[in-house]
């Protein structure tokens, strides 16, 4: 199917109204309070689920975050700067410098990924695990 074959109504429907994105929000809401009380973990029952909200479970995780996402941002304009520099236009290895600058970040996503407790990927976190599909820790 393409767009054009999909009704108004078809289209209509995959969009929230303002009151499902508020619903959705208040319970994402809800979920990190809980996760913060620890009244959540990867034995929870299907209420809540902290797929994707791993770095929200304290101050120290998110700051973490924050620090890894300026450092990909500080890479990037830092070679972009290099480029124009050199007047030069490399998109490529732009794309190149963030993902090797995400790659911990990717890594960890990829630790909760195969089921790894929230505790083992948490940002921020000492304990150090072994990915099995590389070999980094």
């Amino acid at each position: 199917p393409t767009l054009a074959t999909y009704s108004h109504e078809e289209i209509d429907a995959c969009w929230n109204t303002p009151e499902e994105d508020t619903k959705s929000r208040n319970h994402i809401i809800d979920t990190i309070q809980s996760m913060r009380r620890g009244e959540i973990n990867e034995h929870s029952d299907d209420k809540y689920c902290a797929l994707g909200l791993e770095l929200l479970y304290n101050s120290e995780s998110l700051l973490a975050v924050t620090r890894a996402r300026q450092a990909v941002i500080d890479a990037v304009l830092s070679e972009q700067e290099r480029q124009w520099c050199d007047n030069v236009v490399d998109d490529v290895r732009i794309a190149v410098v963030a993902h090797r600058e995400s790659m911990t970040s990717q890594h960890k996503a990829m630790m909760v990924a195969q089921g790894r407790s929230t505790s083992d990927a948490t940002y921020g976190s000492t304990t150090e695990t072994k990915c099995t599909t590389c070999t980094r820790t």
